[in-house]
């Protein structure tokens, strides 16, 4: 039965984007994307080799006003294929994963809310990705590593919902003011995974779980209506028990982090704002006592206009995680570097390719782990 509704979500969001195409007022409009990455190890890591991988995405939104039911509401359900191999976990052993779609070989419900507008404030429920609008960076959206993503400060030492395993969330958007903007969360505690969930459907709330909170505050840098760039500040709070790193017989109630992302347009085209060389950067800190790693830095340049082409874009971004000094498991060395330099080529409306490549510094922060050199070619298909 499962199986029948995934089937039937990606077969909709197929009608649905022939339907949106000829509908000026959509009821219901879809999207979908294909990506692959052609990843190659070709030196350090684990050891050398190939690997392919995949990611299907496919989504449908229900808009109530255009369906004469009432105004200013949304559902959203989104679904997911991943497959392939595992270039991080099979060749390169980093732990800030290289490839953002990197999940194995899944079919599942993804995401699955409603959302309601109040002028101001939008309020949202339901199955959630946390990194969809919380934690996220326009210019490090360009970078297949996923430390680019979210912070893996937050993402490798507490649960939280975001790729590939969501959770049950309510989430609010206040636009303060025209240049400030205020999101906050509340999720289930533990997702889980999709090994002890594997469609997606199952919603195992357990008080023992608890709940992890986020806040978010965005100032926005605006040039008339245009965002030249933002800073964001936020912090989270994680109410599990977490294991006290430095006394092995206790726990700890509760865990925590803050975190800073800027993004800025610093040197911006005469005849166009939206093109030219940006700077990104993001910080996140935690407690030595409840996390493995308690510290995580990211910065790059970016540059959009590639050869007059306001689509294409050229990034260079390095991102560091350090070891907390009270971890000790088979960590050797206490901190891993990766530097990424990608170009995303725009050739039409739908197609985009982007040439990677990664250098990786202490992977895994194991010694015996060599440095790791990885090419990777990205294609991209979206309608």
């Amino acid at each position: 039965m499962l199986k029948v509704i995934l089937i039937t979500v990606f077969f909709i969001s197929g009608y649905g984007i022939l339907f949106s195409q000829e509908t000026k007022n959509e009821i219901i409009t879809s999207k979908a994307s294909i990506v692959n990455d052609f990843s190659s190890n070709l030196m350090g890591g684990i050891k050398q080799g190939s690997v392919v991988m995949g990611l299907i995405d496919l989504s449908l939104t229900f808009n109530t006003e255009n369906a004469k039911l009432w105004k200013s509401g949304e559902f959203f359900i989104h679904a997911q294929n991943t497959h392939g191999g595992n270039i991080t976990g099979d060749y390169v052993g980093d732990i800030q994963t290289l490839s953002n779609i990197e999940n194995g070989n899944y079919t599942y419900l993804y995401e699955l809310y409603y959302s309601h507008n109040f002028e101001k404030l939008r309020i949202c429920a339901g199955i959630h990705d946390l990194n969809s609008e919380i934690l996220t960076s326009d210019f490090g959206a360009l970078y297949l590593n996923s430390s680019f993503g979210i912070m893996p400060s937050i993402s490798m030492n507490t649960p939280v919902a975001i790729f590939p395993h969501n959770a049950l969330a309510l989430v609010l958007n206040y636009n303060v003011t025209d240049n400030i903007k205020f999101t906050g969360g509340i999720y289930d505690g533990n997702p889980g995974s999709l090994d002890d969930n594997k469609y997606g459907f199952e919603l195992n709330l357990n008080k023992d779980d608890g709940f992890f909170a986020i806040t978010e505050t965005k100032y926005s840098f605006l040039n008339s209506e245009i965002e030249k760039g933002f800073i964001k500040f936020g912090g989270y709070y994680s109410s599990m028990k977490y294991q006290d790193l430095s006394d092995s017989t206790s726990q700890i109630d509760g865990n925590y982090g803050v975190y800073l992302i800027t993004n800025y347009m610093i040197k911006p085209h005469k005849d166009d704002a939206e093109k030219g060389l940006g700077i990104h950067f993001q910080a996140g800190i935690v407690p030595s006592k409840t996390n493995n790693f308690n510290s995580h830095v990211g910065f790059g340049f970016n540059y959009k206009g590639i050869c007059n082409k306001k689509d294409d874009e050229l990034g260079l971004g390095i991102t560091y995680l350090s070891l907390s000094k009270y971890t000790q498991n088979n960590f050797t060395d206490k901190y891993e570097i990766a530097i990424e330099l990608t170009y995303n080529i725009q050739l039409n409306e739908h197609f985009s390719i982007q040439p990677d490549i990664h250098y990786i510094l202490n992977p895994g922060m194991v010694k015996s782990i060599d440095n790791a050199f990885v090419a990777s070619l990205r294609t991209n298909v979206s309608f």
